[in-house]
């Protein structure tokens, strides 16, 4: 069974438990495919967590390409002040705004009035004060939003927009990105605003490593989150798995069936 599997990862765990929700109530009758086809109702969750973890107060969501290296308990001690949601700065993004990807800029300026996209954070980490969200929006209106709204990016728009005015800001060390491949080289190395920069090298108490297109080849990724990453995938039952997808990958075919073709 693949849910006792993953289960089991959180086993002996101190303050770590692992549950499986589907939270087809609390989309409602939402169809995501009516506004876009290739899309899939998990990139509006973030917008529904408050009524999907209905009985708490606080939560914080992150995607699965992040190697967390703390107790992540201590996000908690972040002070939410008056905002719903707290993130980091998105550097991938805005190295595409400041000229990686052409247009961009004015894509967005055209398309949404009164936003500034290089306001926004990302969406990889997002530290929530459900309680708040609650009391200042109804779930009926947020799918009625969800339902009618258009949006260039579906990943990073949707609540950068919506809570435009009542986001703060997590420091770098709780999303360091991480260059993985040439393109992420250039953004990082040409494209960032010097400011974003500087901000990004000073936060060096690294509590969670953002390591995006995880599998992708990685020519250029940090020997510290590559130390990380095997240290913890080797606690985890897919651990030859992982390696076996990663020497296919490196010899660029499949014929490495089983660890014994690999050792040998």
């Amino acid at each position: 069974n693949k849910y006792k599997v993953i289960e089991e990862l959180a086993k002996n765990k101190i303050n770590i438990s692992i549950r499986f929700y589907d939270p087809k109530n609390e989309i409602m009758d939402l169809d995501i495919r009516e506004n876009n086809k290739q899309n899939f109702e998990e990139k509006y969750y973030p917008l529904l967590l408050p009524w999907i973890l209905a009985n708490f107060q606080k939560a914080v969501l992150i995607s699965e390409n992040m190697i967390i290296n703390t107790n992540i308990n201590d996000i908690f001690n972040e002070n939410l002040d008056n905002q719903i949601i707290k993130g980091t700065k998105d550097l991938y993004f805005i190295g595409q705004l400041s000229g990686f990807k052409k247009d961009l800029l004015g894509k967005y300026e055209n398309f949404y009035k009164n936003i500034n996209p290089y306001d926004f954070v990302s969406t990889d980490i997002l530290y929530y004060n459900l309680d708040a969200f609650r009391r200042d929006y109804e779930q009926i209106k947020i799918i009625k939003f969800i339902r009618t709204s258009k949006f260039i990016n579906k990943d990073i728009d949707p609540i950068n927009i919506l809570l435009k005015d009542k986001i703060g800001r997590l420091s770098f060390n709780w999303n360091k990105f991480t260059v993985v491949d040439k393109t992420e080289f250039m953004i990082m190395n040409v494209f960032i605003p010097s400011e974003d920069y500087k901000e990004y090298l000073a936060n060096t108490d690294v509590k969670i490593w953002n390591k995006r297109k995880l599998g992708k080849k990685e020519e250029f990724l940090n020997q510290i989150v590559q130390n990380l990453y095997w240290k913890y995938a080797k606690e985890t039952p897919f651990y030859e798995e992982i390696l076996l997808s990663k020497k296919n990958e490196e010899k660029g075919n499949n014929n490495i069936n089983n660890l014994n073709d690999l050792l040998n």
